[in-house]
């Protein structure tokens, strides 16, 4: 069966404020879930630093509860590296702890394989 979604844009639409991190897309589904988007060209760890940051804005602040948060990053030109760096593992473990068992995956092919 089809879920409705909503795509939000975050940068410069959600958040607007330029002094701040934020990732690119929200996508929230009917089930209460949220993906979390940042398309990239080549900086995992600046990608990184944008989705935890769009968390800590949008969610940790006003205490906005999900069912589940997921994080998603598409890497455009580098393939996507095999290692997982600490910044990666931290943001697993938040998801995992705080948000409903979330996940988080990157990749550098288009979105519609991972949602």
């Amino acid at each position: 069966s089809k879920k409705e979604i909503v795509v939000y844009k975050v940068d410069g639409g959600l958040i607007n404020d330029n002094d701040v991190l934020k990732c690119d897309y929200g996508i929230y589904t009917e089930d209460d879930w949220l993906f979390l988007i940042e398309l990239k060209g080549k900086d995992l760890e600046h990608a990184l630093d944008q989705i935890n940051s769009t968390i800590d804005i949008l969610l940790k602040q006003q205490n906005i509860k999900v069912k589940k948060l997921n994080a998603r990053i598409v890497l455009s030109k580098v393939s996507v590296p095999r290692i997982h760096t600490s910044k990666e593992n931290k943001l697993k473990q938040l998801l995992c702890k705080f948000y409903g068992g979330g996940d988080y995956k990157k990749q550098s092919q288009t979105l519609e394989d991972s949602i």
